[in-house]
């Protein structure tokens, strides 16, 4: 069963899929973000093709984007560069919409998605070149474990790029109450990224402050909905309207006030050191594991099925919702032989 943090997050991004569909919010998107996925986050296309770059993807590659939504920015790395992409979430109303998209845009064959947690991801360990996630960190609560999960899904020498909101640096008591209030659910830490990415086991660590475009982008929703403001109270409430205004008000007032930021960070896993798994073991294509109790594809009803998945560091745990759409890549699930 999912946790209690983990069915909130359902609920609170399965309501915002809904709405995300409409006409005005698609509106909005392309405004804002330059994109048209059903996002309502902060990646703008430039930034998208900055993860690309830092990733360094080719074609065929393999990329985990964790936490992926509606698909935006995974799909279109994977359009853009040609690798291959496995986007995995929770709120399954984001999966659906991304494979919608993944059909429409001719990458059926190279995009596959699994609900999952970020801490589990049941991936082969090894399999994936890159791993990228766009303020994911600053919605979930076990941070480390979400970076480590992301280190076992990477070869030696994989690259992992993303995003995240958090406080600044050298807050008072006082201001950092603030930052966390004006910031994601999830926007305090016990360390800061760096020192987390760093027990995590990574090593070629860089920071790069995007605040500045985040505070543009956030001015941008702020006005976009301003504008929109009757078609917007349309698909929710005058309430919930205003009380989403005010949010964004709170966040570019802490921004401005220099105690909230955005930063991209890059890592890399260390190319020496043990392994757990590499490209070429436990490889099955969809052929071979359509049918199996591990990575049985879901079915046009959209049929969530459950599957226990091994947890290198412990003893087989059984991941909440997780199913698969998936394993056209060859790269299967943990099962009992890998």
């Amino acid at each position: 069963m999912p946790t209690r943090a983990e069915a909130e997050i359902v609920e609170r991004f399965t309501d915002r899929y809904r709405r995300c569909c409409g006409e005005p919010v698609l509106a909005m998107e392309h405004e804002v973000l330059g994109s048209d996925y059903g996002s309502t986050g902060y990646t703008t296309r430039a930034q998208a093709d900055d993860l690309a770059a830092h990733l360094r993807l080719r074609p065929d590659d393999r990329l985990a984007d964790i936490g992926a939504g509606a698909g935006w920015p995974g799909l279109y790395l994977a359009a853009k560069t040609g690798c291959r992409v496995v986007a995995t979430d929770l709120p399954f109303a984001g999966l659906r919409r991304a494979r919608a998209r993944a059909r429409d845009d001719g990458l059926a064959g190279r995009a596959a998605f699994l609900v999952a947690t970020g801490p589990r991801q049941p991936l082969r360990p090894g399999a994936f070149d890159g791993v990228v996630h766009t303020d994911v960190m600053c919605c979930l609560g076990p941070k480390l474990s979400v970076l480590r999960a992301c280190r076992r899904l990477l070869r030696p020498g994989g690259r992992l790029a993303f995003t995240t909101i958090h406080a600044a640096p050298g807050l008072d008591a006082r201001q950092r109450r603030r930052a966390h209030r004006a910031g994601p659910v999830d926007v305090a830490t016990r360390a800061d990224y760096p020192t987390l990415i760093d027990r995590a086991g990574f090593t070629d660590i860089a920071q790069i402050d995007v605040t500045r475009d985040y505070a543009a982008t956030q001015r941008a929703w702020y006005e976009a909905n301003e504008r929109r403001a009757d078609a917007i109270r349309g698909l929710t409430s005058d309430a919930e309207f205003a009380r989403a205004q005010a949010d964004r008000r709170r966040t570019a007032d802490a921004i401005a006030a220099g105690i909230l930021r955005r930063s991209l960070f890059t890592a890399v896993r260390p190319r020496q050191g043990p392994t757990t798994g590499s490209r070429g073991e436990c490889s099955r294509g969809l052929d071979q594991l359509r049918g199996t109790a591990a990575g049985e594809p879901l079915d046009d009803a959209d049929e969530v099925r459950v599957f226990e998945a091994r947890d290198e560091e412990g003893p087989a745990v059984r991941p909440p919702l997780v199913g698969a759409d998936l394993v056209s890549l060859g790269l299967g699930v943990r099962t009992a032989g890998c």
